[in-house]
């Protein structure tokens, strides 16, 4: 029972319960409109909550605050897209255009103001109805070195487009050359597989092509230019330390014309100064599956196929409904599509040893990075080893490194084009 005065407009309430009393479920839906109830027998009475009634959950609600406040940067200057949350839950909203917000809140919360490029800063409400924030750029990305022609710089002291990913973005992967690990990782950076031959390089380029040339980037391998570009794909990828990309012409002058189409920076590992002799080891053991994305139909429905295509022509049906029930009849022959292809296995070793003392570092390192063929075929893929010495030393203020590398491929693979192949097999109908 109630008067109109107590339900002054009608609210639909969704609730799910499970093995709760009629109280419980009656104070957590009236709870949130200020009102109580009690049962009279067989009859519950439903009135405004009193200063004197208590209700769980109401006492919760009397503590909202609504929270108004301006968010600006260290220069007073407004911030919009601010994120405002209340800490613990998920209650939050953005700043508009001038930086404000308006938020409902417990008055014993705490906000929590995040934007990107800034430290994130938390404050309590309070019972307070008004706040002022002001966020604080965060230093680390401008602390960050990255490597710029033959040395190093902060990042907030260069001017030019330049991206570098650490070890961290490509370990892992199921990878068996440096571009395989780097694809994906950066912007701007192009990398295509242009052939299903194992230890075949892809094709990379910068910021799309820029000329009927050659499009490839420049190679720095630790400060050493390298004419051929496919050099990177004999290096172990697990003796990589950062790839650094330069982009435009700002960052890439040093290297003159030829860094027209951007620089690509590899810097391989080295030891730590002061550092004990440390065994790493990693493997990777897998399988490659061809994906094949389209299916051909079946011989008799090819023949079907080809005779429509030439009675539309104005030409004689190539075969009798007789030979079309006899396709049916026998069934297909087997695709040459999958009599080519096969799950190839794939896997790759390295060990490392690293260490320093006060004054020098090394590194040594050997892999082996075994790839089969995925086109049938006796013995076709690659296999390559790998062998690098690093070792630094400080004599008074020179500073020498050693650099020693040794890498051997043994690729076999098929003597026609690959492209050919797969189109020639995937486009002969079922019944040949």
């Amino acid at each position: 029972a109630y008067t109109d005065n107590v339900l002054k407009q009608s609210y639909t309430v969704t609730l799910n319960v499970t093995d709760k009393s009629i109280k419980e479920v009656l104070s957590q839906v009236l709870a949130p409109f200020n009102l109580t109830y009690k049962i009279i027998g067989d009859v519950i009475v439903i009135n405004e909550r009193t200063d004197a009634t208590v209700i769980p959950g109401a006492q919760e609600l009397q503590k909202q605050v609504k929270v108004q406040g301006k968010v600006t940067d260290d220069l007073n200057l407004p911030l919009p897209g601010v994120t405002v949350k209340v800490k613990g839950t998920t209650i939050a909203t953005v700043t508009d255009a001038n930086g404000v917000f308006n938020i409902d809140a417990p008055d014993d919360a705490i906000l929590v103001f995040t934007y990107i490029g800034f430290t994130d800063k938390e404050m309590a409400v309070n019972g307070q109805s008004s706040l002022n924030v002001q966020l604080v750029p965060a230093l680390t990305s401008l602390n960050e070195v990255v490597v710029v022609g033959y040395g190093t710089q902060k990042r907030s002291s260069v001017v030019g487009a330049i991206d570098q990913v650490g070890a961290a973005a490509y370990e892992g992967k199921p990878a068996v050359n440096a571009l395989q690990a780097l694809q994906g990782t950066m912007p701007s950076l192009i990398i295509q597989q242009r052939s299903l031959e194992p230890g075949q390089a892809p094709n990379v380029n910068i910021r799309g092509i820029g000329t009927l040339g050659n499009n490839q980037p420049l190679l720095v391998i630790d400060g050493i230019v390298n004419d051929d570009f496919n050099a990177i794909n004999n290096l172990n990828t697990s003796d990589i330390e950062t790839f650094t990309v330069l982009k435009d012409a700002g960052s890439a002058a040093i290297y003159g014309s030829r860094s027209a189409n951007g620089v690509l920076l590899v810097t391989t590992k080295k030891g730590k100064k002061n550092s004990r002799a440390t065994v790493t080891y990693n493997g990777l053991i897998g399988t490659q599956v061809p994906q094949v994305n389209y299916r051909p139909v079946h011989s008799y429905e090819n023949a079907i196929l080809r005779n429509e295509a030439n009675v539309n022509a104005g030409l004689q049906p190539i075969y009798s409904p007789q030979q079309i029930r006899d396709y049916q009849a026998e069934g297909d022959n087997q695709w040459f599509l999958d009599a080519i292809l096969q799950n190839a296995m794939q896997q790759n070793h390295n060990v490392s040893i690293t260490g320093g003392t006060e004054k020098s570092t090394y590194l040594v390192s050997a892999g082996l990075t075994d790839q089969r063929n995925n086109l049938v075929g006796p013995g076709f893929g690659a296999r390559r080893y790998n062998f690098r010495v690093n070792l630094t030393n400080d004599i008074g203020r020179l500073k020498i490194t050693s650099i020693l590398a040794y890498n051997r491929t043994e690729r076999k693979e098929h003597s026609f084009n690959t492209g050919f192949l797969i189109v020639d097999a995937g486009r002969t109908p079922t019944y040949y």
